[in-house]
């Protein structure tokens, strides 16, 4: 699937993914949205969150408990 995810996004074209499995994607997205009760508490460049956070779900749990 993640094979297929490149693969199809290297053609300049956009793939919305809804999961609750933060550590694969960090493998496959290159930006995020992150919803916490129907509220946007995070969207930005992937590469940013984790340089910042260290992990996508670190990011998710840091910006919900403010």
């Amino acid at each position: 699937m993640r094979d297929f995810i490149k693969d199809y996004v290297s053609d300049h074209r956009t793939v919305i993914v809804s999961s609750h499995y933060m550590a694969e994607l960090e493998l496959v997205t290159d930006h995020v949205v992150g919803l916490s009760n129907g509220r946007k508490v995070l969207d930005g460049d992937i590469a940013a969150l984790l340089d910042q956070y260290g992990s996508l779900e670190q990011a998710y749990f840091n910006v919900v408990k403010k």
